[in-house]
């Protein structure tokens, strides 16, 4: 569990990093989006606007001709108009604070002039549509360029928001990556130093502390309860004399190979470990006295016809080997540990290079 929590939260960092800057992107997006709607919403109304601006001004000659079709239609332009300046009030209302309130201003200027044009009855209204009429059309004018500047600032603040969003995005990503790659190398780090912690440096095999932690557990969860365990615990004979005759070096030489043979003979259930010094152990999970006679057999034969020629200069390489078996529940490691011990001691004090069951 603590072995794999460094690279779940790394890839929950990223995850989340990628996440948070996508969903930016994304509000930013939503968010420009109503917003340029609603300008050209405003946009387009204000251009009819000014068509129905220029349609009062063609027909203003005709306003003071009572009946006339035209005076009926200049009417209803300017009732549309009127319209149409509430619609562009109540879109308005969904624009920033700010330019809410510079649009509304334009709209109520417009709708007041409006108000001078449109009054009944229409043959008094000549005089008042001459000096309103401008005042209108200028109204809407600028109305329509404070949009279109509006239109055209929002649009470079967009590009703006878009690329540091990118950039955010981008950096979020790389952020992330980075803290990955830490966590992993952190990682690679820790189950190095884990290794080293747990192994014998010579052997590979696993060390003292390791494996007196291990084997209890091992003996303890077998499964049935019941089932045999074999512990093999081995010791070179005389190898003093070949550290003293050919040194350390190749001492530790004649222990890596033998400490390879171990691994190689030993199942892939079996527990291997190179307890100090020239004492190794094995323990043997579903292995009866059988077993673990013809394992220690092996072992005792290939030691015994090591090819020492090169590095010891042809000396001679022998194991002792004590066996302890458990095959009830109720046996705890310590029982069996002093067993194997004690078989063990028979061993090297009966001729050596051989195996002793305890």
């Amino acid at each position: 569990m603590t072995r794999v929590f460094p690279l779940v939260l790394a890839a929950g960092v990223t995850l989340l990093s990628t996440a948070s800057a996508l969903l930016l992107l994304g509000y930013l997006s939503q968010v420009r989006q109503p917003m340029g709607v609603v300008r050209d919403a405003l946009i387009i109304e204000t251009a009819r606007s000014q068509e129905n601006v220029a349609s009062i001004a063609s027909l203003k000659q005709f306003a003071g001709i009572d009946n006339s079709p035209r005076a009926h239609e200049l009417t209803q332009v300017a009732d549309t108009l009127q319209h149409r300046l509430r619609t562009l009030a109540g879109t308005a209302t969904r624009l920033p604070t700010s330019q809410r309130d510079s649009v509304v201003g334009y709209l109520q200027r417009a709708e007041h002039s409006i108000n001078l044009i449109a009054p009944s009855p229409l043959s008094d209204t000549t005089a008042d549509i001459t000096d309103t009429l401008p005042g209108l059309a200028s109204t809407i004018d600028e109305l329509a360029i404070y949009l279109m500047e509006t239109e055209s600032h929002q649009r470079k603040l967009d590009r703006r928001l878009a690329l540091v969003a990118t950039v955010l995005t981008a950096l979020v990503l790389m952020v992330g990556m980075v803290l990955f790659v830490a966590l992993l190398r952190l990682e690679r780090h820790s189950n190095a130093l884990r290794y080293l912690a747990m192994t014998d440096d010579l052997t590979q095999l696993y060390n003292r502390r390791q494996w007196l932690d291990q084997a209890p557990h091992l003996l303890a969860l077998r499964r049935p309860a019941d089932s045999p365990v074999a512990l093999m615990l081995l010791d070179l004979d005389n190898f003093k004399r070949i550290n003293d005759g050919y040194g350390h070096p190749t001492g530790d030489k004649v222990l890596k190979s033998f400490g390879e043979m171990l691994k190689r003979v030993a199942r892939r259930s079996d527990l291997a470990a190179r307890l100090g010094g020239d004492e190794f152990a094995l323990l043997m999970p579903q292995a009866d006295a059988r077993n673990a006679e013809t394992v220690g057999e092996r072992i005792r034969h290939e030691t015994e016809h090591f090819d020492l020629t090169q590095p010891a200069g042809g000396a001679n390489l022998t194991v002792s080997i004590g066996i302890a078996v458990s095959s009830h529940a109720d046996d705890d490691f310590s029982t069996l540990y002093r067993r194997a011990d004690q078989a063990l001691y028979q061993a090297k004090h009966q001729g050596r290079n051989c195996i002793r069951l305890g």
